[in-house]
């Protein structure tokens, strides 16, 4: 089975910027909740030092560039990885 590379990239793309935006929200508003989940993906790193000492003000253009930003890079990635399977996949769709 053959993937559309596009429809990849769209796919990716879309839930990243969805999951992004998700995240600033929580950053914004439960900061110690999203240090301490942190925490949790990185085993014993003390992460603590990174909360700040007053509550940061959201900044819409820095949040549209890392949205924009990472978003588009995952569409490329979406789209090679689309692109790689179909290349490394034999017409019956094995490997």
């Amino acid at each position: 089975m053959k993937l559309n590379p596009r429809a990849m990239g769209n796919a990716l793309g879309g839930a990243t910027a969805i999951l992004y935006a998700i995240c600033a929200i929580f950053a914004y508003t439960a900061t110690d909740f999203v240090i301490s989940l942190s925490m949790s993906f990185v085993h014993i790193l003390d992460l603590t030092p990174l909360i700040p000492a007053q509550k940061q003000s959201f900044v819409l253009g820095s949040f549209a560039l890392g949205w924009v930003a990472l978003s588009a890079i995952m569409w490329v990635f979406g789209w090679l990885l689309g692109t790689i399977y179909n290349a490394t996949t034999n017409e019956k769709g094995q490997a």
